[in-house]
């Protein structure tokens, strides 16, 4: 069942989606259209992170670059006080042709958010800007990248071990994520 909260957002109820694919059965072809490409979403943690974990639970692995607008905004326009949606459309006079808060509306609006950002920025600067904001951190050499996904960006204690099992360094972080790719 779709939430109320979710209703009133987006418009989407429990009838509208009854009879659509599970995402089981969607997984597959959307894996293979996101392989190799670049993820843009505004707030692109979360859709990422609720699309790395529906592929998790079906054993499914996804790894790709994701590009988020909101930091993008912050980064080519950082004396702007809001980078939502909503002040981005107003800000860069962004044309709404449909529902708020529904996908193809919303890509639609980042599409043109793009589009202005180079008009405005210029090129160079818009594709240095995303160069940085989607590279991926360093690795350690010998380390699975796939364990780079899993660190939690929120407070903890982790363990570095050694080729032998013993531990080599034992730290706290307030965010561990931050903390190992920083090592």
């Amino acid at each position: 069942p779709v939430s109320s909260f979710i209703t009133g957002l987006t418009g989407i109820d429990s009838a509208m989606v009854a009879s659509a694919p599970t995402f089981a059965q969607l997984a597959p072809d959307l894996l293979a259209r996101l392989r190799g490409r670049l993820f843009v979403a505004h707030n692109a943690r979360f859709d990422y992170g609720v699309l790395k974990n529906e592929f998790k639970r079906l054993g499914l692995h996804l790894r790709a670059r994701a590009l988020c607008t909101v930091q993008l905004s912050k980064k080519l326009y950082p004396l702007e006080h809001k980078h939502n949606l909503d002040a981005l459309i107003s800000r860069h006079g962004l044309l709404l042709e449909g529902d708020r808060h529904r996908a193809l509306t919303d890509a639609e609006l980042l599409r043109q958010f793009l589009r202005v950002a180079q008009q405005n920025q210029g090129g160079e600067t818009l594709e240095s800007a995303i160069a940085e904001l989607t590279r991926l951190p360093a690795w350690p050499e010998g380390l699975d990248p796939a364990l780079m996904d899993e660190l939690p960006e929120t407070p903890g204690v982790f363990v570095c071990y050694g080729e032998h099992g013993l531990p080599l360094y034992v730290s706290s972080a307030s965010n561990v994520r931050k903390e190992v790719l920083a090592l």
